[in-house]
This record gives structure tokens, sequence and C-alpha cells, in this order.
């Protein structure tokens, strides 16, 4: 027997009577689906007020239709994961061998979740906490790949941590999500549920089948400083993982490189002078290195100033020497517009004087 029942209403283990489609025809809700707090939630967050359910399995000899609609549903969202995972890439390095090892690494993680129906639902779980948490955890996945190529971890091992920086922020599911989108300052009460986020991470990733201890550790560990500042269990140096070490510096990176609601996003100069800033006391030393060996800090095409008001863009990066790239001149110290193409590469000796004082996109 199916009902029409308000959103409001439901409970969780009642049975979809119909698929719910979204706006474009895409399937995301199969008939038949035995709903969970995450079905419901994302029907509210669509503005659904009311469907149509069962308190026993539905069945339809339509089902198979149905089970293919899933499938295009995976196949739709394996398409989004190589878009964000390729904008990442672009975003973030300009190396291409480590760009290289990061992208494949990242596609044979992606034939594997779509092959195992249950790290598949973890993907949409994660995109069920909202789309910034889901573009923040593959932006993570492809960050740590790349530092942890630089670190000489490859094969099966560089998998592992791939996998785990994704689901590093899976525990978010079970923050009430008034606390985890509150806008306003948190009591203390509710920084420990957020806090706890890290153990329920892990919770859940250590209980599915094949995943390594080392890949759900990470979950637990990517909020603990080697200087024991951080949390949950307040644990310092080797107590922390290598792999929740080189994810807790990305969702660093991330975060300051990203624009929020409530904050813009640091400028280079910023980020560089945290991350020197800590090398040693909030991150391990050779992970900071790592990072800034891996990433391009300032940008390609990015303007900036020195410190003898010349200004150029950014037209390549020097790997070895992250806060000194090189730069095609376009203003001279007079800010008279250069007609011919001077390059300054600042890593070299003769520029050593020379340093970027001011970054304008």
């Amino acid at each position: 027997m199916t009902m029409n029942m308000k959103v409001e209403g439901i409970r969780k283990g009642m049975y979809l009577a119909t698929p719910f489609f979204l706006q474009n025809g895409t399937l995301a809700i199969p008939m038949g689906t035995k709903l969970e707090e995450r079905h419901i939630l994302f029907l509210k967050k669509m503005g659904i007020k009311e469907v149509e359910v069962s308190i026993t399995p539905v069945t339809d000899e339509l089902s198979v239709e149905f089970i293919q609609n899933e499938e295009t549903l995976y196949r739709l969202i394996k398409e989004e994961f190589r878009v964000l995972v390729k904008d990442s890439l672009l975003n973030y390095s300009n190396i291409l061998s480590r760009k290289h090892v990061a992208h494949q690494v990242a596609d044979n993680l992606l034939h594997e979740i779509a092959a195992k129906k249950y790290l598949m639902d973890c993907l949409l779980d994660i995109k069920s906490i909202d789309s910034f948490t889901y573009r923040h955890s593959i932006n993570v996945m492809v960050l740590s790949l790349l530092i942890g190529s630089a670190l000489g971890i490859l094969g099966r091992d560089l998998y592992n941590l791939g996998i785990g920086a994704l689901f590093h922020d899976i525990g978010k599911m079970n923050v009430p999500k008034d606390v985890l989108f509150s806008e306003g300052k948190l009591s203390d009460q509710d920084k420990v549920k957020i806090e706890h986020h890290t153990v329920h991470g892990f919770e859940i990733l250590i209980r599915l089948p094949d995943m390594t201890e080392e890949a759900a550790g990470i979950a637990l560990m990517h909020h603990e400083r080697i200087n024991g500042s951080g949390y949950p269990h307040n644990i310092k140096e080797d107590q922390i993982h290598l792999y929740a070490q080189i994810v807790g510096i990305a969702d660093v990176y991330e975060a300051m490189t990203t624009e929020r609601k409530y904050r813009r996003a640091h400028n280079p100069l910023e980020i560089m002078e945290f991350l020197m800033g800590n090398s040693g006391i909030l991150f391990d030393e050779h992970v900071v290195k790592s990072l800034l060996e891996s990433v391009s800090i300032f940008r390609i095409g990015s303007v900036v100033q020195l410190n003898n008001n010349e200004c150029g863009v950014v037209v390549q990066a020097n790997p070895s020497l992250p806060a000194r790239p090189v730069l095609r001149l376009i203003f001279d110290r007079h800010h008279l517009k250069v007609r011919k193409q001077i390059l300054i590469d600042l890593a070299a000796q003769e520029n050593t004087t020379l340093s970027i004082t001011r970054v304008f996109g």
C-alpha cells in the first residue's frame, strides 16, 4: 500500500513508491529505494513538499528500466568527477610528470569506485552534504596525490592515499546540518560535534570492504597537528600517519586558496607566509616542502608587483623555488607600459634582490 506523505513526515526505512527525477530528466532516486537520512535531506534541499511512499518494499515490472536509469546517474557522476579532477590539476600544478601521475591514479580510483556500489554510495554521500564539500574533497585528493608523488609514494600506496583523501570528510554527513552550516559563532558543544566528524569518518570507512586502516585513518587524523594542537586526540609528530599529514596540509591549502562566502581567498603571499611560518610547528617540514614543490603558488597568468615597483605576469613556475617564478614585464618602475618582451627569472642569481610584494590576481 502506498500513500502520499509530506517530506517532513517521512521516516528512515520507508520505500519510495515512484521514481524521483531532476528537472533535466535525470533519475535522482529510483523507485523502490529504501529511504535513508541522506535521501530525505536531499528531497528537502530540492524543495520537494510531498512524495509517494510505502512502508513495504516496492517492486515493479519496470524495475530493470530504473536500474538502467541509476546506471545513467552513475555515468553522469563519473563524467562530473573527471571534469573536476582535470580542473583541479589545471588549477594547482603545471609540473607535467606529477600531473600525469595524479591524473592516472585519480582515473584508476574512479574505475574502482564505479565497480563497487558501496564506494559509489560513499561518493554520493559526500555529494549529499553539499556541492562545496564535494568539490573540496576532489581538490584535496588531487593535491594529496601531487604531494604524495613528490614524496616518492607509488603504486597502491598512492591509491590508498588518494581514496582516503577523497573520503576524508565523509563523517560530516553525520554532523547535524544546522551545526555544520551555521554562519554564527559556534558553542563549545557544537564545536565538539563538528570535530567529531573525524571519528564518524573513520567509523564509516573502516567498515568498508578492502579499505585499508591507513586510508581510513586519514579521516580520523587529518586535523591532527605535529605539535599536538589538533583534534580529535591531540597526537603529535610520528603518531600522525604520513598520509593524514599530507591530507591535513592539502585540506588547509585548498581552503586558503578557495573563496568562501564568509571570506575571500587568501593571496599566494599570505599562503606561503602561513605555510613557511608553520613548517615544523603545525606541519612536517618535508610535507610542506613537497607541497610547495608540487603546486603553482603563483599561478600562470597572475599579475604581480615587485619590490622595485615593476609589474609582471607570471609565465612559468620554478618548482624548486616556488616563491620565485619567471615573469614577463608589463609595467616598469615608473608605471609605464613595457613595449618589448622582457623576461625576469626571479630564481636567477642576478635577481636575488627582487621579490614579489603584491599579487593582483
